[in-house]
């Protein structure tokens, strides 16, 4: 190992000597800031994605261009000869060298840091997303370090070093990048061969053992192959055999590490395990529940991903339980089993493949049967791997449960009609009833009621029918608008449902204006001009995005953030979601057009002002500044988990909103001004490049003197 160090320290001194090592790293660092700075804001989210899928395209030429000259530049000038004259190994040359380029690489990596930093100022990054990126960032410096001293062990000549280098590395690159077009029976195959798969697999924030062994199988196979060239058929480090040998520990290492495997999340909230919630309920089970999995095995890309995700899904659910969850995998090809899932409720769906050159349609399985005693629960087909969890463990609590909660609506006062999808979700865990309160005592049976966006004024009957509910100890959920809004005019109005008097007896009031936020949602504006349609994407103060949240409650404990558009401030109870302190609130409410201009008047109140608060006494319930939130034009998926989790906290049925909250990974960056936005850009851009220049020039500089002093 000693004579390993000194090759390594003097070939990365040579690169650090000449000018090969700063070209390669500036090169490397300007590309890939500005592509991270182009993306950042744009994107207006906390994270390093921009940068992370342009990096392993940049890398795939820097880094033969780097490598080429490891063994082909010794071969050129005779020195290989020197080398062996020397009390040295051949495989310790090698792996100096090898280990001195992959370093040389890692230095850029590691001046890349500043992205995540200059984000985690701005934003609430995910550190652990972003350590398990720059690890999977390192495997592929590595790996394509590893083919690049292979080609360089090919030839002499540094040019066809460069080509053979590059040629292989954009093989593995590409590979991911041509699923679409796959056969389906060398879809898994392709997938797995491709750098893609098992960096995007690390890049979302989990290690898995089958990654790592990949990477680590793609170096030792391309290093042995470089043992195996290197000063051609005269000196052999290792023979054809050894090499045949490692050839076949690598395929066998591959296709166990594929069944017998580990994970480690490092996502916040381990979003891609199992949540505790899960794991407690599947192991406090008083009978076993069986999971039979209807799965085609050879799926077109990008079902085979859902398919496989499934898969290990299920095994976490079999292992975490202690054997009170079974899992049968069944392949309907034949006849008989196509029979079997048509009965339990699976049907097959059609994909599209490519098959002898040209597209066909596939006929597959993709669904789940849930059985726990004499009933089951059915999932037709997988649609959303995000959501997974969530169905699988709502429908076992159901099970297990063996009843619904009732949920009530109230109506006749033209509240918000909810969509049916929505709808469809919700009735998954209860029944949900209509109730007209101006004709009907509120049923004795409800659970919870939900007052959603009420237009019509509450009379004094239905006000004191809610009252008595709620002095009872029912619980209520109330989405008060107090501004209606014209969006064909852009113009708002105040308005009163009459159920103001209720509130204030419990002291909470949804006070005049709306509350504007610089912290906000982009909206979409279409306008034409001559024969064209533009559209541009603004910011629209009246669409608060908040991310303040009361990490206590659990309604809201796991939300990143939820936009409230055209939200009044409401006093009183308990804040669980606030607005941002660059916010302020308008009461006179004379324009709405989201190209106008909008900025804080003088005598307008500034914020952070409370837009949802809940009560506990004399019974639970939630009052929130707005019912827009979960208008289908406005409701994005936070939105939607966080009226959800509403319903849940109302039932007192809490078991499964941090599974649902935690498919919900919005960071969105805080509201900074132009010219923080332009420091940014220039600091992530150009600082890096400006530090190497420096350290160069400190080195040549030493050098200098060193020569002089000589």
């Amino acid at each position: 190992m000693r004579n390993t160090r000194i090759i390594f320290i003097k070939e990365l001194r040579d690169y650090f000597n000449s000018p090969i090592a700063y070209i390669v790293l500036i090169a490397f660092l300007a590309i890939s800031g500005w592509f991270f700075v182009a993306g950042l804001f744009l994107s207006n989210q906390a994270t390093i994605n921009s940068f992370l899928d342009i990096a392993p395209l940049i890398l795939l030429f820097i880094i033969p261009a780097s490598s080429m000259r490891l063994i082909a530049e010794e071969e050129k000038l005779g020195t290989v000869e020197i080398l062996s004259t020397m009390p040295l190994q051949d495989w310790e040359i090698i792996t100096g060298k090898y280990l001195a380029a992959a370093t040389l690489l890692v230095c850029g990596i590691v001046c890349t840091l500043i992205y995540p930093i200059s984000v985690a100022i701005v934003g609430p990054i995910d550190w652990g997303v972003v350590i398990a990126s720059y690890i999977g960032l390192i495997f592929i410096v590595a790996s394509f370090c590893a083919i690049g001293i292979f080609a360089s062990s090919l030839t002499r000549s540094q040019i066809a070093a460069f080509i053979i280098s590059f040629v292989l590395c954009f093989l593995f690159f590409i590979l991911g990048k041509i699923l679409p077009v796959v056969p389906t029976p060398f879809v898994s195959i392709i997938q797995y061969l491709g750098i893609d798969y098992h960096f995007d697999s690390i890049a979302r924030g989990v290690i898995d053992s089958r990654n790592i062994i990949y990477f680590l199988s793609m170096v030792s196979f391309f290093l042995s192959f470089t043992f195996y060239f290197y000063r051609k058929a005269k000196h052999r480090v290792v023979s054809g055999a050894a090499v045949g040998v490692i050839l076949g520990i690598v395929v066998v290492v591959n296709f166990i590490s594929y069944r017998i495997f580990t994970r480690l999340d490092l996502t916040h909230g381990n979003i891609y395990s199992l949540s505790k919630a899960s794991v407690k309920m599947v192991r406090n089970l008083e009978d076993p529940v069986l999971v039979r999995a209807y799965m085609t095995k050879k799926l077109p890309y990008p079902y085979n991903i859902r398919s496989e995700y499934t898969r290990d899904l299920l095994a976490e659910y079999k292992a975490e339980s202690h054997g009170k969850v079974r899992v049968e995998f069944i392949d309907p090809t034949e006849r008989d089993k196509k029979i079997e899932a048509q009965r339990a409720g699976i049907y097959p769906l059609q994909f599209t493949e490519v098959k002898e050159g040209e597209y066909g349609i596939k006929e597959g399985y993709m669904g789940l049967v849930i059985l726990y005693g004499d009933k089951k629960e059915i999932m037709p087909v997988i649609e959303n791997i995000g959501n997974i969890e969530y169905d699988i463990s709502s429908k076992i609590r159901k099970l297990t449960i063996g009843f619904k909660k009732n949920i009530g609506f109230t109506k006749g006062h033209e509240e918000i009609e909810l969509h049916d999808r929505l709808k469809q979700k919700m009735m998954e865990q209860y029944n949900l009833t209509e109730v007209d309160i101006e004709k009907e005592t509120i049923p004795g049976d409800i659970t919870g009621l939900v007052i959603l966006g009420p237009k019509k004024e509450f009379g004094d009957t239905a006000t004191q029918r809610l009252k008595e509910f709620i002095d009872k100890g029912g619980t209520c959920a109330f989405f008060i608008d107090h501004v209606a809004v014209d969006l064909e005019r852009f113009y708002g109005r105040q308005v009163r449902i009459g159920l103001e008097s209720l509130l204030l007896g419990y002291g909470i009031e949804v006070k005049d204006g709306l509350v504007l936020d610089y912290q906000n949602q982009l909206v979409g504006i279409t306008q034409q001009r001559g024969f064209f349609t533009i559209q541009n994407f603004v910011p629209y103060p009246f669409f608060p995005k908040v991310t303040n949240f009361d990490k206590s409650n659990p309604i809201v404990r796991e939300l990143e953030s939820v936009v409230f558009p055209f939200v009044s401030p409401v006093s009183g109870g308990t804040p669980i979601a606030w607005s941002s302190k660059q916010s302020w609130l308008r009461k006179e409410i004379r324009s709405l057009h989201p190209l106008q201009q909008y900025v804080p008047m003088p005598n307008e109140e500034k914020g952070p002002f409370n837009l949802a608060v809940t009560a506990n006494e004399p019974a639970r319930f939630i009052v929130v500044g707005t019912s827009k939130c979960i208008e289908p034009m406005y409701a994005s998926p936070s939105n939607i988990a966080l009226f959800l989790n509403t319903i849940d906290w109302l039932a007192q049925d809490e078991a499964l909103i941090a599974i649902r909250s935690k498919g919900v990974s919005e960071r969105p960056l805080r509201n900074i001004s132009k010219g923080s936005k332009k420091a940014v850009r220039w600091i992530d851009t150009l600082v890096p490049s400006i530090v190497l220049i420096a350290v160069g020039l400190i080195r040549w500089r030493r050098r200098e003197k060193r020569v002089y002093e000589i």
